[in-house]
């Protein structure tokens, strides 16, 4: 995977593709979100708080989490990174992005499963974008994406009983 992250880094054309990419589908999973509570809302009260709480709460766990566990990131570690991919160090275990992307695809389930599933499509494809950056590990991203499916599933049930 290393070879592979550095490929990619060396390229000044296929790191900024790959940054717009990631930029163009967290935009997108974030404006999903915000129309699925504000539909929601008008439509019934407590299921858009509900979802909007699970989310938050998943969200405050990963960010205590990550600072307690202060992880390095790849770009801190390995030395082929002319300048670091992002500003700041540390704090990459579990990875927030994939926590929120894949939470959100997920609780999407509520409102309409096709939309779920292009949305959970993004999320993956965000998560390898963030690994192919240098930005996460691997093992950041999938703990990230299961804490955002367990945090989702809990809000699904939340409101379902």
């Amino acid at each position: 995977m290393q070879s592979l992250v550095k490929k990619v880094y060396s390229s000044k054309r296929l790191s900024s593709f790959f940054h717009v990419s990631s930029l163009l589908i967290e935009i997108i999973v974030s404006v999903s979100f915000c129309l699925q509570l504000v539909f929601t809302f008008f439509g019934d009260v407590v299921v858009a708080l509900k979802v909007a709480v699970s989310a938050a709460v998943g969200l405050v766990m990963v960010s205590i989490l990550r600072k307690l566990i202060n992880a390095p990131r790849p770009y801190e570690i390995y030395d082929f990174f002319e300048a670091p991919p992002r500003k700041g160090s540390g704090c990459s275990f579990p990875s927030r992005h994939a926590y929120s992307s894949f939470v959100i695809a997920v609780l999407a389930w509520l409102w309409h499963p096709a939309i779920s599933i292009s949305l959970l499509a993004l999320a993956l494809c965000l998560c390898v974008l963030r690994v192919l950056l240098g930005i996460h590990f691997v093992r950041d991203v999938i703990c990230g994406a299961a804490i955002g499916i367990i945090a989702a599933v809990i809000g699904i049930l939340t409101v379902v009983l």
